[in-house]
């Protein structure tokens, strides 16, 4: 069974069985459907246009007549309202605005400006290099001056050292001296090459503005040290000449003046003092130092018993003797710890019996010598007055052991040195045993009950065994020598 698109009413097809219910639906289907509808009113129809009640609300506020407004042909300016980008101009503004100057004349009446400031050489002097002569110096400006008015100025670099009197002739203008402030021309070497120099147009001279034109002192070069420069009125800055001496500069020596004999001397002072006086070589062509003038440094120690005879240091002559080979005075003794030796006073440089060497003899009474510093006669390792000794001390041990072997023989250790002759013995009994190492063999015997018996002896250089047949767990006193 069908139904229908808009409010899906049942369609009986020609197969489907009628049934009520489905009429009795589609009818109440379309009466809900009546209740929705819009009755027609007359005079009224229906449109796709809605009008609302606001629309109806807003026409109802529009005067009588509003639809005959007539706009007007001009208004007056109070209506409008000016701001920062809407403003009136009034003829007279137009007027000021049309009298300004363009930016092509501005440039114009800029650059007449500038020519008129360059061509004014007495506000703004000229600068130049010079051609011509040392005597006759050319200079060319631009723009060019036609005259050379008071007060002209002009700043040169001379090309070459100026000759006597030198003239200036500006762009083919007549030649003009050249002097100093004071209007003294210029003698030869006064405007050196390569140096400026400002002058201006004073009458008929051009006179120094700066360089050349101040006061100067007498001084020279001779009155400078070398290495400084002073300016001067005719050679302008020179190089001093008085030599400067130090470590580094002086004569002779490594570097430093190098005294005579007649500029040193010692003398003395009058407070029992000595001074060194060191005076400059008056000979000498001027150095940095004035005249006759001596240095003088306190030396109190200067003094002859503090010299070497035969030495003279600064004019001072030496008084300590100097020795050679000396022989001590036999006042000499010995206190248990030191032995003294009293030698004379001097200076020990002299070499005596053996070459270099200054030596002092103590006699034998001094030294308790006698015969008897023999190397002999001293311990081993011992050294005396330049004798080493070779005398072994006795070495000796004793004690008493029962560390009696299997073998008989008694064995004892822990000695500090290698026994020679070692003896057993024990007293209650009479038995002994001896033993003595022969060099390359040993030998030992033994006494038991009056019976000598050939003695087991062996040692280290710690230890030995000695005895044969001895008891066992029985004390035997030992002794041993080394």
């Amino acid at each position: 069974m069908q139904t229908t698109g808009n409010l899906g009413l049942k369609k009986p097809e020609g197969t489907d069985i009628v049934d009520i219910a489905d009429l009795n639906g589609n009818m109440d289907i379309l009466d809900n459907a009546v209740t929705s509808k819009v009755d027609k009113v007359t005079g009224k129809q229906l449109s796709t246009n809605d009008y609302t009640a606001a629309e109806k609300t807003k026409l109802a506020g529009v005067a009588a007549g509003a639809t005959n407004y007539v706009h007007p042909a001009t208004h007056p300016p109070a209506i409008i309202t000016q701001d920062a980008s809407n403003r009136f101009v009034t003829d007279t503004e137009k007027t000021a605005w049309n009298a300004k100057e363009t930016p092509t004349g501005a440039q114009a009446k800029a650059d007449a400006a500038v020519a008129a400031a360059k061509a004014d050489y007495i506000r703004q002097p000229g600068y130049a290099a010079t051609s011509g002569t040392a005597t006759a110096y050319t200079a060319v400006l631009t723009p060019a001056p036609t005259t050379t008015p008071d007060g002209f100025g002009i700043t040169i670099v001379p090309h070459v050292t100026n000759g006597a009197s030198p003239t200036l002739s500006v762009n083919g203008l007549a030649a003009t001296p050249l002097k100093d402030q004071k209007g003294v021309a210029f003698a030869a070497g006064k405007l050196l090459v390569g140096k400026p120099y400002t002058f201006r147009k004073v009458g008929t001279d051009f006179l120094a503005a700066s360089g050349g034109g101040g006061e100067y002192g007498t001084a020279t070069a001779a009155d400078v040290l070398a290495g400084k420069t002073i300016g001067t009125e005719n050679n302008g800055v020179v190089n001093g000449t008085i030599p400067v001496r130090n470590a580094n500069n002086g004569v002779g020596g490594t570097g430093h003046h190098t005294a005579t004999e007649s500029s040193v001397g010692v003398y003395t002072s009058g407070d029992t003092q000595n001074y060194v006086y060191v005076r400059p070589n008056p000979s000498m062509s001027r150095v940095a130092y004035e005249g006759d003038t001596w240095v003088r440094a306190a030396a109190p120690d200067l003094i002859p018993q503090n010299l070497l005879a035969g030495k003279t240091v600064l004019g001072m002559a030496g008084a300590i003797a100097q020795k050679g080979q000396t022989t001590a005075s036999i006042n000499t003794a010995w206190d248990g710890n030191n032995l003294w030796a009293r030698i004379p006073l001097g200076a020990y440089l002299t070499p005596g019996g053996t070459a270099n060497t200054a030596d002092i003899q103590i006699p034998v009474a001094q030294a308790r010598a006698d015969g008897n510093i023999q190397s002999g006669n001293i311990r081993n390792g011992v050294w005396v007055y330049g004798v080493q000794g070779t005398l072994q001390p006795k070495l000796y041990a004793e004690g008493v052991s029962s560390n009696v072997g299997s073998n008989g023989a008694l064995y004892v250790e822990g000695l500090a040195f290698r026994p020679k002759v070692v003896i057993v013995y024990r007293t209650a009994n009479g038995t002994f045993a001896a033993g003595a190492d022969m060099g390359n063999w040993t030998r030992g015997i033994v006494n038991t009950n009056g019976q000598f018996y050939g003695a087991i002896f062996e040692l280290t250089n710690s230890s030995f065994w000695l005895g044969y047949a001895l008891y066992q767990q029985v004390d035997y006193n030992w002794s041993a020598w080394g």
